[in-house]
């Protein structure tokens, strides 16, 4: 094998394990997506000065968390969350009424691949009010986004 061709597959098999890195908070920011046709599903709205909105749809209802976000080590997404809601209209994610505090708050996701189109990410560390949460999200997520 030349010497070119292995250099090639070095960095591309170097860049898949590594997955995406140096990002901003500016790459990932958007409205993204994943929905199932029974009801489940998952939302993140990262907006401009870092404002966030996870919403986990479980059956017709949505847990939506609000918090701030930010990129640590490159391709780390962590959103520190400061209040939660329970609803059933999705047109209400951001609306203002119905969140309540909440303390020691933080979801970490690893972001293994963005794209114009899609962010994939798998929970790093889930807490809810200091204690472990990783069930309401699965191993890999695959969003798309909603431009």
């Amino acid at each position: 094998m030349s010497y070119c061709k292995l250099l090639l597959l070095s960095i591309i098999f170097t860049v898949a394990l590594n997955g995406a890195s140096n990002l901003k908070p500016e790459d990932v920011q958007g409205s993204w997506k994943l929905r199932y046709k029974d009801g489940f599903g998952y939302e993140f709205r990262l907006k401009e000065g870092y404002l966030a909105y996870i919403a986990v749809y479980i059956k017709g209802q949505l847990l939506v968390f609000k918090g701030v976000y930010n990129i640590d080590d490159g391709n780390i997404l962590r959103v520190n969350i400061s209040e939660m809601k329970e609803i059933s209209n999705p047109s209400a994610i951001e609306n203002r009424n119905g969140f309540v505090q909440t303390s020691s708050s933080v979801f970490r996701f690893k972001i293994i691949s963005k794209s114009e189109k899609s962010l994939i990410i798998e929970p790093k560390d889930i807490r809810i009010d200091g204690r472990s949460s990783g069930g309401y999200f699965e191993p890999r997520i695959e969003l798309k986004s909603l431009k």
